[in-house]
């Protein structure tokens, strides 16, 4: 037989489900604060020869480095990491069965901008003139532009 509810019960009930939706909010809104953290704070950095180098100077400072060696991994990393700040080099393997390096950067850069408008997209490269700097925020040259190069990564990644 049912019986109806009293109000106590009812009271009760409700002040239950608003607990839960509350805590359900806070926890959405924990998660949601904790990625864009984590995001503000992801490099990728796409080339074949100083990748691990240049990782190390910014894992020192807590930040997640994603690395791609080759073009293919490079579009794939950007779109399944969504990082805050790319690096590209402008010459590399189309993939990882590929030996000969060719000017991938400025195709790059164009599906990251497609794909992630708000992601800032460096060039470093021996060749900077191999660039098409429509798509570039900054470019360095390998040599003589660590430095500011590093300088600027860190200051889009503080952004």
């Amino acid at each position: 037989m049912y019986r109806t509810p009293t109000r106590q019960e009812r009271d009760r009930r409700l002040q239950e489900r608003i607990q839960r939706t509350r805590e359900k909010q806070f926890v959405a809104l924990a998660e949601k604060e904790l990625a864009t953290e984590q995001k503000s704070k992801r490099l990728l950095i796409v080339d074949d020869t100083l990748a691990e180098d240049l990782a190390r100077f910014f894992r020192v400072d807590g930040i997640e480095v994603i690395i791609a060696k080759t073009r293919q991994e490079g579009v794939e990393r950007a779109i399944q990491y969504r990082p805050k700040v790319a690096s590209l080099d402008s010459y590399l393997p189309y993939d990882s069965n590929d030996k000969e390096t060719r000017p991938y950067g400025t195709e790059i850069a164009m599906a990251i901008r497609k794909n992630l408008p708000e992601t800032y997209i460096i060039g470093l490269s021996s060749d900077t003139d191999s660039f098409d700097t429509r798509h570039f925020h900054a470019i360095f040259d390998k040599v003589r532009g660590i430095a500011d190069y590093i300088k600027t990564v860190n200051e889009y990644l503080a952004k």
